[in-house]
């Protein structure tokens, strides 16, 4: 796994944790450039995106597992790395779920997150069984072929359970 810096010039006021989007299978951490510059230069944020492993072999395990190891990283080395000592978390889409994965799991697991000033998720996925609205959603939807995402949920969810999907937020314990 690799991580993508970007730094404000002057004084840094944290640092921002950034997954990329994708759907879990595509995209790299270059995707956000455009945006992630601003947020460096605008709020004088480090930001740092995540390289992912992609699930291309219908594997979100893998991709969860990163989320969690950057995070965890982070966490105990910005201070020493980048001198800051706070940080937000965020993403979308797939992205949104891999920060969300990782902050639930490092939670469960009582980690000190006293240094996570925030979370911003933009249109993640959290329920990767399907929530009740993407199960009725018929293949006419003006934004999303209902049928066909909960699909890819399936497949990206392979060997999991209905109750480890709706619990996938938390599935890297």
């Amino acid at each position: 796994m690799e991580v993508r810096i970007l730094k404000p010039t002057g004084p840094c006021n944290g640092i921002y944790l950034d997954f990329h989007g994708g759907a879990w299978v595509m995209g790299n951490a270059r995707f956000n450039d455009r945006i992630n510059s601003a947020i460096a230069r605008e709020c004088q944020m480090i930001v740092a995106n995540v390289e992912y492993r992609l699930a291309r072999d219908d594997r979100i395990l893998p991709s969860i597992e990163d989320a969690l190891a950057a995070t965890v990283w982070t966490l105990e080395n910005m201070r020493s790395e980048f001198g800051v000592d706070r940080a937000v978390l965020g993403g979308e889409s797939s992205g949104a779920h891999l920060a969300a994965c990782a902050l639930t799991s490092l939670s469960l697991r009582q980690f000190d997150l006293s240094a996570v000033a925030g979370a911003l998720f933009f249109y993640g996925t959290y329920d990767m069984a399907g929530t009740p609205s993407l199960r009725k959603s018929s293949g006419g939807a003006l934004i999303m072929h209902g049928p066909s995402a909960l699909k890819n949920l399936r497949r990206l969810t392979s060997g999991m359970d209905e109750a480890q999907r709706s619990a996938a937020v938390t599935a890297v314990l």
